[in-house]
């Protein structure tokens, strides 16, 4: 009798350490779910088991020579090998140099994780499309700006979460992108508008702007022009998220916008400017 009560406590003892060695060793399994995200050589930070966490965090825990799964606008391109992080002071950025197949690579979206950032296919629409023009129109009336020509310069679909329902990206512009301006111009906008369906409701959501009714100085403001740069799912949720490019005189930087529903917000920022 006292044998096998003494094989029991053996056993529960055994038992309860394996239970604990066992969790010991998923939270490790856990802790090591970090997925960096580089645009274009720009490290934005990434995520730890799916939470988004900033760059400065991020870079913390980059030791060189980690792979990465790199896209453009719309496909894979294949893995690549990131560099160290290279700080550069005056800019304020954290840099990582990624090769794919041992080319570098200008433009460009990468991340540590392994899913498929592209769940549902991304359809490009109309620049000359009248119901989103009235759509900017109305956005562009609203915050003050009349009587301007509606110029758009992205329009895009695609089904962000799923749900059978496709999205609608509007970007809008009379702003030169290749000639921005060290002063703000009466009358300049730049624009991403999204429209969703929410509660059998077509809504429009104003993801970033730059609306502009009077001129001013240098000291005062400089022009920003917005436009997307990729709609993809980054944190593997399934859920696809915007990434806005801004650019200003001598600088220029990157949104990462989450969208749950009705909500929106930005979950990463980071850029360079001198």
């Amino acid at each position: 009798m006292k044998i096998k009560l003494l094989t029991i406590i053996v056993l529960i003892f055994t038992l309860n350490n394996f239970v604990a060695l066992t969790a010991i060793y998923s939270k490790e399994i856990k802790q090591k779910s970090i997925n960096p995200l580089v645009i274009s050589d720009l490290l934005m930070g990434g995520t730890i088991n799916n939470i988004w966490v900033d760059n400065d965090k991020m870079s913390k825990m980059i030791k060189g020579g980690e792979v990465y799964q790199v896209y453009d606008f719309s496909k894979y391109l294949g893995y690549g090998k990131g560099s160290k992080i290279e700080i550069e002071e005056s800019a304020g950025a954290q840099w990582i140099e990624i090769k794919t197949k041992g080319k570098k690579i200008d433009d460009y979206i990468a991340i540590g994780g392994k899913w498929n950032i592209y769940p549902r296919k991304i359809t490009q629409q109309s620049l000359n499309d009248n119901n989103c023009k009235n759509i900017v129109k109305e956005v562009l009336q609203k915050n003050g700006l009349k009587n301007v020509k509606i110029i758009l310069k992205q329009n895009y679909s695609v089904d962000i979460d799923g749900d059978g329902s496709e999205e609608v990206f509007i970007t809008a512009s009379n702003i030169d992108y290749n000639d921005l301006k060290t002063e703000i111009v009466k009358n300049t906008y730049s624009i991403i508008i999204l429209r969703k369906i929410i509660n059998n409701k077509a809504e429009n959501i104003v993801l970033q702007k730059s609306i502009y009714a009077d001129n001013k100085s240098f000291e005062e403001g400089c022009s920003t022009i917005y436009k997307i740069d990729y709609i993809a799912d980054l944190n593997n949720d399934g859920v696809m998220e915007v990434v806005a490019e801004d650019k200003y005189y001598e600088g220029m930087g990157y949104t990462v916008i989450e969208i749950k529903g009705d909500k929106v917000k930005e979950a990463l920022s980071n850029g360079w400017g001198l």
